[in-house]
């Protein structure tokens, strides 16, 4: 869901769009945003929104990593693991602790195509014809 999300807001911001007007997980259907893209630049997209939004996500992961932005910048503030984040069916308060935390990351990486590290695999780059 948090790919889907991103990779959403990604194509939505490229576009210029407002992305409150939409949902944030985007349409049923016919996504009218496809159609606005290619009466704008008069050409035809072979590659879906979410392709586009992936190439994009990507692209500015690459240029964070350049920065030296990576694994130990995606952590969450402390405060986030130390404090209760819900209460759960019990009324008992739930806790993020670090290694639930850190295996949720480890799964997000996956997901994105990404190593251990937070950097897009070759493949990955390779597979969003990215050079």
């Amino acid at each position: 869901m948090v790919k889907t999300l991103q990779d959403t807001r990604a194509y939505i911001d490229s576009l210029g769009l407002c992305t409150y007007m939409r949902s944030p997980l985007g349409f049923k259907g016919d996504n009218p945003d496809m159609l606005i893209l290619e009466l704008v630049t008069g050409l035809r997209f072979e590659d879906t929104l979410m392709e586009i939004g992936e190439r994009i996500y990507n692209l500015e992961r690459l240029i964070l990593n350049r920065e030296g932005v990576g694994r130990r910048e995606d952590d969450l503030p402390s405060r986030i693991k130390s404090e209760a984040v819900v209460v759960d069916e019990t009324g008992k308060p739930r806790f993020l602790n670090e290694g639930d935390f850190q295996r949720m990351l480890d799964e997000y990486y996956k997901e994105r195509g990404w190593n251990p590290n937070g950097q897009p695999t070759m493949e990955k780059l390779r597979s969003l014809k990215i050079p």
